[in-house]
């Protein structure tokens, strides 16, 4: 019986199935190109031709076959971002392969705090922190607002009578509503601390 030799050799990233192998004269041998991820096949060489992934060669002498590989070329997204308010983000801008999820995280600055995102996932807006997926090219803002100071409220009567709230711990600019309550056989003259209209 006569026999041939197959041997293959790839140039790329990639494999070639069977790689090598002795056959009978005239056996049809059927050769699968496999790119390794990341890689493309592009064709064939030596005594295989075509661009298909898979080929058949006749083992009618011995046959060296070549198969070509190419990197397929990454997409990449540019992330910038800026704030509203007083705060930064984490990380500010950067480019990415497509699809790389990355993680923002909004840091305010001392007497501000976080709100909401603007140019992610609709679901994702109050988010802290918030992944999105470099699909594009993307541009996302942090908004921050500013924590209201507190402020104590103190009251006392001269006469007889009492004031409601007679005291409480309101935000910057809470309007509080006092009501002067005079007891029997007294009544209310004025106001001193408030605004000088009222």
């Amino acid at each position: 019986t006569i026999t041939y030799k197959l041997t293959t050799s790839v140039s790329g990233q990639g494999a070639i199935s069977p790689s090598e192998g002795t056959y009978e004269e005239n056996t049809e041998v059927k050769l699968n190109a496999e790119p390794k991820e990341g890689w493309k096949f592009d064709g064939w060489g030596g005594d295989a031709k075509g661009s298909d992934k898979s080929t058949t060669v006749t083992m009618d002498s011995d046959k060296n076959v070549t198969a070509t590989f190419s990197e397929i070329p990454v997409k990449k997204y540019d992330l910038t971002t800026s704030v509203s308010g007083q705060g930064s983000i984490s990380p500010s801008k950067g480019t990415y392969d497509e699809n790389t999820e990355v993680k923002l995280t909004a840091k305010p600055e001392e007497g501000w705090k976080f709100d909401s995102w603007d140019g992610v996932n609709e679901e994702d807006w109050t988010e802290n922190p918030v992944t999105i997926t470099m699909d594009s090219d993307r541009k996302v803002t942090a908004n921050f607002s500013k924590i209201p100071e507190k402020y104590e409220l103190t009251t006392s009567v001269s006469g007889q009578g009492s004031i409601s709230p007679s005291k409480g711990t309101y935000d910057e600019n809470t309007e509080v509503k006092l009501t002067a309550n005079p007891e029997k056989g007294w009544k209310f003259d004025n106001w001193e601390g408030v605004q000088e209209e009222d």
